[in-house]
């Protein structure tokens, strides 16, 4: 009876199956590709099958296929415009800010009025025509109650299958599955690690004077996408040409990597000198686990703690909370009120005041503090200019690019007005003889895809543009004119290495070391969506493992920058390879490990 129905749900998903393959540039008569077909056909099928013999009542099984259907064509159409299957964990990490004003916007720009003309009127006639004038589900049959229940083992077993790539539905049954149930089994590494109680605690005897310690700044620029430093667009105009200006009186480093995609998770990694957990962000759940960040440490001599920020609300991912439990003795951000009627009026855009008013404005705090006694100041600025969307800057402040532009012109003018504004802060720096000491570091707070690979949203790939930020040091008369090329450093290595500049040695948990050492390293990098890529670099090479999937890659990433040859597909040169990845695959615990020691607050102990 339901034939005609199931051909028909079976013809529609092809179609829709058939258009995700050319959007997303999938190759069709491949073997595996018709397999992940006919496998979404099925689940398509069964799950209709499933409702149709689940209700008794036609009303019941008219409202059902119209919920399934419902969602249906609201995950295709997200898979069509985003290139990726709805991600229920990055619906759940991010539950919680999902209703600001900001986040809509940024959702809203990814889709367009045609999409939102394809939506309702592919709704309105897959449950009219499907549901409700459907008159082979409309009659009332028997309900077989041994029936539900072998669709539904048959639907599990395909809905659990590799192939199961294009039915949206059971796709994303399969990740609410992994989201709650997906245990681990730690390798010897992993094991040695647990042997301890505290892993990375480090007790040492305190060293080092307080006399004359610098004032520390960190900006740590949104956004920030290595790739656009020291390169020109096609006019040859620099995109980056103030920051391009201080590297050569620095300690600057090449390959430099920021641990994750969002901007909590690279501010708990450069402050506490820790790898941010593969799910959730640590701000946000584990805010009164026992942490000995680098605000401490300075604290304890005699530093006054600054976070100052341009968004105005300091308790977006709960980002207030944590800091000032964390030392922090201002946490703020900038008050709109305080700016002139013209500011508010002409240099508020985007997600908030653009960054040379928040540069001003903290220098102002910095001089009142300093009036009241405050001596020495380790601030930590975080900017919005270059936050996504990047269409937002103002005509009359556009550098590069005048009239209407492409995802990665947007980008461009975007970082460069944020350079631009780099200039206010060291004329405000400069105007201070009492912050004539003062030790700068430039950094992103973490990267931003811009089509390097085609993909121009954070949370789908594992590519170096979605991880690769700047680093520059800066210290006047105390530091050496450095660039390092052949090796590689991450966030948790900023702390290590600010100390041991500044010559303090104390008790920590660091997982970074001291750049200034000049030793190998590896850099452990999340990409927590998209079904979890975990990525490993030991200079030049890169290990990255997809947890959804199990497919691994090896890269030489100095030699292929674009990432495009995996040397696990090579014959040739195969015992060095492999060596080399048996030694980063065999790191991949270390991520775990964290997960568990920052969720039972075994990262630090008083």
């Amino acid at each position: 009876m339901l034939r005609k129905t199931l051909w028909a749900s079976f013809f529609a998903y092809a179609v829709f199956a058939v258009l995700l393959c050319i959007s997303i540039g999938t190759r069709f008569w491949t073997f595996s590709n018709i397999l992940s077909l006919l496998c979404g056909g099925a689940t398509v099928v069964l799950m209709i099958k499933l409702i149709c013999s689940l209700f008794k009542e036609s009303l019941g099984k008219k409202v059902a296929l119209s919920i399934f259907y419902l969602f249906y064509v609201l995950f295709f159409v997200y898979h069509l415009r985003v290139e990726n299957s709805f991600d229920f964990k990055l619906f759940m990490d991010n539950l919680n800010i999902l209703f600001y004003r900001e986040s809509a916007d940024i959702i809203s720009s990814r889709f367009k009025l045609l999409d939102l003309i394809l939506i309702f009127s592919l709704i309105f006639s897959s449950i009219y025509f499907g549901a409700f004038k459907n008159k082979e589900i409309c009659k009332t049959d028997n309900v077989n109650r041994k029936k539900p229940f072998f669709i539904l083992l048959i639907y599990g077993i395909l809905c659990l299958s590799p192939y199961n790539r294009y039915d949206e539905v059971s796709i994303i049954f399969k990740d609410i599955f992994r989201y709650f149930y997906n245990p681990v089994e730690l390798g010897n590494y992993g094991r040695s690690l647990l042997k301890k109680e505290y892993p990375f605690m480090k007790k040492m005897e305190t060293k080092g004077d307080i006399k004359d310690l610098p004032n520390i700044f960190i900006l740590p620029i949104e956004s920030f996408n290595a790739n656009f430093v020291e390169r020109k667009n096609e006019k040859g105009a620099e995109y980056t040409p103030f920051f391009n200006s201080l590297i050569g009186k620095g300690l600057y480093v090449e390959n430099f990597y920021g641990h994750s995609i969002q901007t909590a998770k690279g501010i708990f990694s450069i402050l506490c000198s820790i790898v941010p957990k593969t799910d959730g962000k640590v701000f946000e759940k584990h805010f009164e686990t026992n942490f000995r960040c680098l605000p401490e440490v300075l604290k304890e001599r005699g530093y006054t703690n600054i976070f100052y920020q341009s968004y105005r609300d300091i308790n977006f991912d709960n980002t207030g909370n944590f800091l000032k439990n964390n030392h922090f003795d201002y946490v703020e951000a900038l008050d709109e009120k305080s700016l002139t009627e013209k500011e508010r009026k002409e240099n508020i855009w985007g997600w908030g005041p653009q960054d040379d008013l928040l540069y001003r404005s903290v220098f102002k705090k910095i001089d009142k503090l300093k009036k009241d006694n405050k001596e020495r100041f380790f601030v930590t600025l975080q900017g919005i200019s270059s936050h996504m969307t990047f269409d937002k800057v103002p005509k009359s402040q556009r550098l590069m690019y005048k009239g209407k532009q492409n995802k990665k012109q947007s980008y461009a003018n975007s970082i460069r007005i944020v350079d631009h504004y780099l200039q206010t802060f060291f004329r405000e720096l400069k105007k201070r003889e009492f912050l004539k000491n003062s030790v700068v570091i430039i950094t992103g707070d973490h990267s931003f895809p811009v089509g390097e690979h085609n993909v121009y949203y954070n949370e789908s790939g594992f590519y170096n543009e979605f991880f690769k930020v700047p680093f520059l040091m800066l210290a006047e008369g105390n530091l050496e004119s450095t660039r390092i090329k052949k090796m590689s450093y991450s966030q948790v290595d900023i702390a290590p290495t600010l100390l041991d500049l500044i010559g303090v040695q104390t008790s920590n948990s660091f997982q970074g070391q001291s750049i200034l050492k000049k030793e190998e390293s590896y850099q452990f990098l999340i990409q927590p969506y998209s079904g979890k890529y975990l990525s490993i670099i030991k200079f030049p090479f890169k290990y990255v493992f997809h947890e959804k999937t199990g497919q691994e890659y090896l890269f030489n990433i100095e030699k292929d920058s674009l990432e495009k040859q995996n040397l696990l597909s090579l014959r040739k040169n195969w015992k060095n390879i492999h060596k080399i990845f048996s030694e980063l695959k065999s790191k991949i615990d270390y991520f775990y490990v964290n997960d568990y020691l920052i969720k039972t607050n075994k990262i630090w102990r008083d």
